[in-house]
């Protein structure tokens, strides 16, 4: 008596589809590691919004004269600060003969300064306004000097070097753009291959 093709097909059925399960459980756990992934990057960088400060890279009493200053390369946020109570202070007034320079290390490239206007801030221990944005060709130690004669009538007044929190951001996302372009980036280009490569192998492996 001839086999039933029923039977004979129904295993067959039940075979292919216990096959496409398992790829597309493979395909979704694939897909979800990268989600994952991703939004622990958006995280990452995000989180770097908190280092964020007005003097992030140090300052300079005003007037002062070959103060070394260590700036990374690119954007750097130029305040003004003074010291006190910032109730009692008020708006920060900028001298009008404030000058500085910065002298760039082995005779580089000058540093390029952008004024900016911007409104007076509160900080822990006085006020703070931002001046400047400072494009810098590269990292290093920078000399600079900072004089003003009207400068007397602010409570200790001092240049600043901050970072935003958009620089912060930017400096971050560089940071792991160089990382990946080393041993770190061959690593997760593996990982991934392993990955989406995973849900092939199982299914060669059950055949």
């Amino acid at each position: 008596m001839p086999p039933d093709r029923g039977v004979i097909i129904a295993p067959v059925r039940s075979t292919l589809a216990s096959r496409g399960r398992n790829s597309e459980s493979g395909l979704i756990s694939v897909s979800a590691v990268l989600g994952i992934a991703f939004l622990a990057l958006i995280v990452y960088l995000l989180l770097a919004a908190l280092d964020a400060d007005t003097d992030y890279y140090g300052s300079v009493a005003i007037p002062s004269e070959n103060v070394a200053i260590e700036l990374p390369k690119g954007e750097t946020d130029l305040y003004i600060s003074e010291k006190g109570d910032p109730d009692k202070l008020g708006d920060l007034d900028v001298p009008a003969d404030l000058t500085f320079t910065f002298t760039p290390p082995d005779g580089g490239d000058p540093v390029r300064v952008d004024d900016r206007e911007a409104d007076t801030e509160d900080t822990d221990g006085g006020v703070t306004k931002e001046i400047a944005a400072l494009q810098v060709p590269q990292e290093g130690t920078y000399l600079v000097s900072v004089s003003s004669n009207s400068a007397g009538t602010l409570s200790q007044p001092r240049l600043t070097f901050g970072l935003s929190p958009l620089g912060a951001v930017t400096h971050r996302f560089e940071d792991v753009v160089d990382e990946l372009k080393g041993p770190t980036g061959i690593i997760v280009l593996i990982a991934l291959g392993a990955l989406m490569l995973a849900p092939r192998i199982s299914r060669a492996m059950e055949r």
